[in-house]
């Protein structure tokens, strides 16, 4: 029997665990686990409290696998909110190792994460045109992964690798087989994370921090409830319209708008980008249970299915097997089941690996160093070979097998996936009928002069293929030489389309010809140049740091810790705000029962407010035929409330038909407006003040919900009225007065 594949998913309030065992090709569940974590343990995916974490994750693994558990292997999956990461584009003439060197060299100047203080992976990205190819690149701060793995071993786990949450729910939701682009909408509690995914690969992703907690915030400001009530009426009524007196479902409108904008938005951008829209709409995440949010969501988009995720139409389950909730909320096990999907080899697609040791190269010092280490190495290896070559012996000669993505010489860590089907590798060289090169010569070929490009250096034999080295930095005090002055992904491809296709790669021999082999003056002249190296980088590390000294030493050797002594606050420079921190001990005279220590509890109160009205615009443009536009009023008159979704029809008496945008909300006995867009496009649509009936209503209904216009439709054809910035500053001023006056409002209730 195969050992059991556990995916581990740990969030600000909860922690889930999936553990799969393959049987007969079969992901069967064995174990399945949930628990909610007391807050402050983690914020925004950062550990705040590794000993309580520790404690609780303990418990959860001992409840589900026994206190005699043996030691197991997990896959985490790291949180979206720390995980940095960006698609990059490139041709396809260059090698996986090569396309994750570029795509490093990039993300240095697009994340906000600095590449030396962070572990980088990267994955096959989606399919691309003919003749490119693209890179998914993933970083995340090591501050923050480092404590991850502490955590994991302090519960007795074995780190196998660390996933991002996009990767891992597309693994369990979506076959990789299947071609059609899908958005997955993760709508956490902090955090709603869109992505786009294709054949099981990240095509786009983006995120709002709107999602669950924003929602129960709503219903609590607005009904003044307590917290705990506010999110069990969320969870109770919903996105239902007949629940609590529909009010609810009013109130949650205001909040998830955001999320919806952000999801056309996505859907906008992903069909302009490729061309091809996305037809199938994924909700994952604890709010998406919320009753109602399916349906509330599939009636703002007409064009797209909406449907929850359903992790468990690729798994079985042991009839045996402890799976908690699992059943019920399997929603909020999507991630860790995708993690044991792959970490049992069950579903195919590229994964990350965030685990520490598997970064990118360092830079700076320390990739100095590893340069020198790596040339001594080389002149070591070269000299071993001259002594071992025998000089009566003729070496049969032999193709040199095609070059790996291990044995690339890389800056970013090898991507750990196989190539996409449909992008062929380049076709290994073909030996030509000649004598062997000197040794001098050889070097791998890259294909369009990239290795010349990243300035690469070819590895001679195998022994020293997995040695790699890193472009020199320039040396302080001396100017770059023309167009090197910045190495970017556009300066990589755009050099690489100038120079001229390489030459076929020279037959390699097993033995260097003795003329290949290292004289004793060349060894002597790459001793020198070592030298003069290691006296230009002392030169350098004084030149910055400052002579030698006691107190330079003192930073690499361990001291005692000295008694802290009162050190003088520093006098305040004129002109210089100074920043204060202060620390109170909150104490009570009242006894504590146990000798404890005196405590106070405390809250921290936060609002968010929105502020949205109607404004007249002054200003004009033209305008190209296309459909009029503009608000109208809908008025109910009907003791009931009713929703119409996008697309409803208005008629005017003139049988100009118009439709609903988005979809609206009618309170019973209220109005609302709406934006509404002509069916047709031209000039009819450019209509004055107007009454509207709804076609779809009967009869009796159509006399008591209607719709009304204060403004003229515009933007059928010829002029229309434009925002001019007068009404932009005049808008921003009037919102800036309500959201001001909101604010104080919540936050004295």
């Amino acid at each position: 029997m195969k050992p059991l594949a556990l995916g581990l998913d740990i969030s600000d309030y909860s922690i889930e665990l999936v553990a799969l065992q393959e049987k007969r090709g079969a992901a069967v569940v064995s174990r399945a686990a949930r628990a909610e974590l007391p807050p402050g343990l983690i914020r925004r995916g950062v550990i705040q409290d590794p000993d309580r974490l520790t404690g609780e994750l303990t418990r959860l693994l001992d409840g589900a696998f026994g206190l005699k558990r043996p030691k197991l292997a997990a896959a985490l999956a790291l949180p979206e909110t720390q995980v940095f990461s960006k698609v990059f584009a490139m041709p396809d003439t260059l090698t996986p190792a090569q396309a994750a060197q570029a795509a490093a060299i990039g993300a240095a100047d697009s994340l906000p994460v600095a590449v030396e203080d962070a572990v980088a992976n990267t994955v096959a990205g989606p399919v691309a045109p003919k003749g490119q190819q693209t890179v998914f690149y993933a970083a995340a701060p090591k501050r923050v992964v480092a404590p991850y793995v502490e955590l994991m071993r302090r519960a007795g786990l074995k780190p196998m690798f660390f996933d991002g949450e996009s990767l891992s729910i597309a693994r369990a939701l979506i076959d990789p087989a299947d071609g059609e682009p899908v958005l997955i909408a993760d709508i956490g509690a902090k955090t709603s994370l869109l992505t786009v995914i294709v054949r099981g690969r990240v095509a786009f992703s983006s995120s709002v921090n709107v999602a669950g907690d924003a929602l129960t915030s709503a219903i609590e400001l607005k009904l003044n409830l307590p917290l705990d009530k506010a999110e069990k009426l969320k969870r109770k009524a919903g996105f239902d319209p007949s629940a609590e007196g529909g009010r609810v479902f009013l109130i949650l409108q205001k909040p998830m708008s955001e999320i919806i904008d952000e999801m056309s938005r996505t859907l906008r951008y992903y069909e302009k980008a490729v061309g091809r829209p996305i037809k199938k709409i994924l909700l994952a995440g604890g709010t998406s249970l919320i009753p109602g949010v399916v349906d509330y969501v599939a009636s703002n988009f007409s064009g797209a299915t909406v449907a929850r995720g359903e992790p468990l139409k690729a798994l079985s389950i042991d009839p045996e097997a402890k799976i908690g909730d699992l059943k019920k909320n399997s929603i909020l096990y999507a991630t860790a089941a995708g993690l044991a999907l792959r970490a049992a080899g069950l579903r195919d697609g590229p994964g990350l690996n965030l685990m520490p040791g598997n970064e990118a190269r360092g830079h700076g010092a320390t990739a100095s160093v590893g340069k020198a280490l790596n040339a001594v190495s080389e002149i070591i290896s070269m000299v071993t070979r001259t002594r071992k070559t025998h000089p009566r012996k003729k070496a049969a000669p032999h193709v040199e097998p095609a070059e790996t993505a291990a044995e690339a010489p890389v800056q970013a860590p090898v991507p750990s996936y196989a190539a996409p089907p449909e992008a062929e590798p380049a076709p290994a060289a073909k030996a030509p009928e000649a004598e062997p090169q000197p040794a001098e010569t050889d070097g791998p070929d890259y294909g369009g002069n990239i290795g010349e490009i990243l300035d690469a250096v070819a590895p001679v034999d195998r022994d020293a293929a997995a040695e790699t080295e890193s472009p020199p930095e320039p040396e302080a005090g001396h100017d770059e030489e023309p167009g090197h002055k910045h190495l970017s992904i556009e300066s990589i491809i755009s050099r690489a389309k100038q120079s001229e296709p390489p030459a076929p790669a020279a037959v390699m021999t097993a033995k260097k010809p003795r003329s290949a082999r290292p004289s004793v003056g060349k060894l002597l002249i790459l001793v020198i140049i070592l030298l003069l190296a290691a006296a230009v980088g002392i030169f350098l590390f004084i030149r910055k740091n400052g002579p030698v000294s006691a107190g330079l030493w003192s930073r690499f050797a361990a001291k005692p810790a000295a008694p802290a002594q009162p050190v003088a606050a520093p006098k305040p420079t004129a002109g210089v705000q100074e920043s204060v921190s202060v620390v109170a001990k909150v104490g009570t005279n009242a006894p504590q029962p146990g000798g404890t220590e005196p405590f106070i509890t405390g809250r921290i109160v936060e609002t968010d407010v929105v502020a949205q009205d109607t404004f007249k615009a002054t200003g004009t443009a033209q305008t190209a035929g296309g459909k009029a536009s503009g608000i109208i009023t809908i008025i109910n008159t009907t003791p009931k409330s009713y929703t119409f979704v996008a697309t409803t029809r208005f008629l005017t008496k003139d049988g100009v038909l118009f439709r609903l945008k988005s979809a609206a909300n009618i309170p019973a006995s209220g109005q609302v407006d709406a934006a509404v867009a002509a069916d047709q496009p031209g000039a009819q649509g450019d209509i004055g003040p107007s009454d509207f009936t709804i076609p779809g209503l009967s009869a009796d209904l159509q006399a008591k919900i209607y719709g009304k216009s204060q403004a003229a439709m515009t933007g059928g054809a010829g002029t229309a009225k434009a925002v001019s910035q007068a009404d932009l500053d005049q808008a921003k001023a009037s919102l800036m007065n309500k959201l001001n006056s909101e604010s104080q409002g919540n936050l004295k209730a």
